[in-house]
């Protein structure tokens, strides 16, 4: 069983949180972080996630997404007919 699972959050979390992992190579100003989308978009990155079944919007804390994960991942082990 093949799921594609989609895991999104909004643009302006997505640049706070690159900010704060300060990795080599990022963009530094939010105007080339949006050239960066652009060029994911042309790769097919945004193609990709509109095909995925199940979606995790992860604008909120750390907390918050493992929770919403465990969700998920608790729907599709029942979907397959495994009981957790």
């Amino acid at each position: 069983h093949l799921k594609v699972l989609g895991i999104v959050a909004s643009r302006d979390s997505r640049f706070r949180r690159l900010l704060l992992r300060q990795r080599a190579g990022d963009p530094s100003t939010y105007n080339d972080f949006v050239k960066l989308e652009e060029m994911e978009r042309r790769l097919g990155v945004h193609d990709l996630l509109e095909t995925a079944e199940i979606t995790i919007e992860n604008n909120s804390d750390v907390a918050d997404f493992i929770k919403s994960s465990i969700g998920v991942t608790n729907e599709i082990l029942k979907a397959w007919g495994l009981d957790v």
